[in-house]
């Protein structure tokens, strides 16, 4: 499910979109404070619809609890920032001075709640606060010193920082390019944190069907289901010897590289590609020789495009052989890779020849 730079298929998790689309209503709830479904959110959760505030996740049952459960729990776990949804201020007059996520990853009345109770009034917009000499505040009682008169400094060293101009107050979604909330960058983005990444980049060549560039992943990963390999992860298996030739126990290197029917194909392929090459090499030590063989760039791409055939119809033929369809013959395999091998290159690539 990771990305092909990963070691994945670049399929991505269903978990990691189901999350993306959860926190899309956080991003609707905030651009679209004005419907009806909003306002209701509101009413029953607050201003802020219970976001932004420190709270334990799976608490409440309701749809929109168990949303902001999911949000803290990403927060929690460090795969979305506090600060990813944040307003990004312009004039200052669709922005909450004390309620919104404006500057840093929380809001003030969390970051400071000693001034926030001071605060005589709790809703007020920046521009409130603001004027051309600098801020203007009212608070309940003046401020002595302590506590309270350090958070004020605290808080006068970070609004000093900012840079204002006259455009309008508006959302910013911080994962993505343009600022907009976005499934698919999300999603990737929950992804590329919560996934396992593989070792080495995913092998995956163009000029094959998507069915034989997996089953190469697979290979290279180790995870064909052959029988010793599902006796080995419990399930019952009543014969792990090999369904060709039942000499040795049927695992990935045995059925691409030793058994008697994969050496005889593997020397009539290397006799039609002009190859000295020993027979009973192992997949990943194929395609390790393939990347240092020195040839040109489509004689290369054809050797590959072969030998991947090769994989794939000696599967087939296991397959054939255990589930008993009999489609593959013995004696027409090197035929059927021919066929196949030639038809995948030739309707991918232009300009080319196969001797």
């Amino acid at each position: 499910m990771a990305r092909k730079e990963d070691g994945g298929l670049g399929v991505g998790s269903l978990a990691g979109f189901n999350l993306a689309l959860i926190l899309k209503w956080k991003w609707r709830f905030f651009n679209s404070p004005d419907l009806l479904w909003a306002r209701l959110i509101k009413a029953l959760y607050g201003t802020n619809g219970g976001f932004f505030r420190i709270c334990k996740s799976g608490v409440g049952m309701s749809p929109w609890s168990r949303i902001i459960a999911a949000e803290v729990k990403l927060h929690g776990s460090n795969v979305i920032k506090q600060n990813v949804l944040r307003r990004q201020v312009g004039n200052g007059q669709n922005t909450r001075f004390w309620e919104d996520c404006w500057l840093g990853d929380e809001t003030f009345a969390t970051k400071f709640p000693r001034l926030a109770a001071l605060e005589s009034d709790g809703d007020c917009w920046v521009v409130d606060r603001r004027d051309a000499t600098g801020w203007r505040w009212s608070w309940q009682r003046p401020l002595t010193a302590g506590r309270t008169l350090a958070e004020l400094n605290r808080l006068l060293e970070l609004l000093n920082q900012i840079a204002w101009n006259d455009g309008e107050d508006r959302w910013r979604w911080d994962i993505g390019s343009d600022g907009v909330f976005s499934v698919v960058d999300t999603r990737q983005w929950i992804d590329n944190i919560v996934l396992q990444v593989g070792g080495s980049s995913t092998r995956w060549c163009r000029l094959l069907p998507g069915k034989v560039n997996i089953l190469i992943w697979r290979l290279l990963l180790d995870r064909i289901p052959t029988r010793t390999a599902l006796s080995h992860r419990g399930m019952e298996i009543n014969d792990i010897m090999c369904p060709i030739c039942g000499v040795e126990p049927e695992n990935g290197v045995h059925i691409f590289s030793r058994c008697h029917v994969a050496r005889s194909v593997w020397e009539l392929v290397f006799c039609w590609l002009q190859i000295v090459k020993e027979c009973d090499i192992t997949p990943r030590e194929m395609f390790c020789w393939l990347d240092d063989y020195r040839a040109s760039a489509n004689k290369k791409a054809v050797i590959e495009v072969v030998v991947c055939t090769v994989y794939w119809v000696l599967w087939r033929f296991r397959n054939d052989m255990v589930h008993g369809a009999g489609k593959l013959k013995r004696n027409i395999l090197f035929d059927v890779i021919r066929e196949y091998s030639f038809l995948w290159f030739c309707n991918r690539q232009v300009k080319v020849f196969i001797g």
